[in-house]
């Protein structure tokens, strides 16, 4: 018997059925590979559908897209720096990343709106 006579044709599947499929294999400790075997999907058609999820999931839903609220820590500090003509600004992204800028106050404000712009588009 051959490989593709065993799996399922996925051609009928629904989207609800699909991102079912993917949100399962992501609680599981699977590879994307032994996932399909094992719930005899093609692997092609999975890892479309996962790059499908993926960007839906990223479009709707801004915090998965990586945008959180911004807190100010020291709003004092923030004042003192402002006046000087230099802000410090440290952004930890929520994997860990840090992108550590010196902005003058006409950059820090192009850095907000352009963020509040990004923002706006993905919502």
């Amino acid at each position: 018997m051959n490989i593709k006579d065993t799996l399922i044709d996925v051609k009928n599947l629904s989207d609800a059925e699909k991102r079912k499929y993917c949100k399962e294999w992501k609680d599981s400790e699977l590879t994307a590979a032994e996932f399909c075997r094992a719930k005899q999907l093609p692997v092609s058609s999975f890892l479309y559908w996962q790059k499908i999820y993926r960007k839906n999931v990223a479009m709707k839903s801004p915090s998965s897209a990586g945008f959180s609220p911004v807190t100010v820590k020291h709003p004092a500090a923030l004042s003192e720096a402002c006046e000087s003509g230099k802000v410090d600004v440290n952004i930890q992204l929520s994997h860990g990343l840090q992108i550590h800028l010196n902005l003058s106050a006409p950059q820090l404000c192009s850095l907000i709106q352009e963020l509040s712009d990004a923002t706006a588009i993905i919502r």
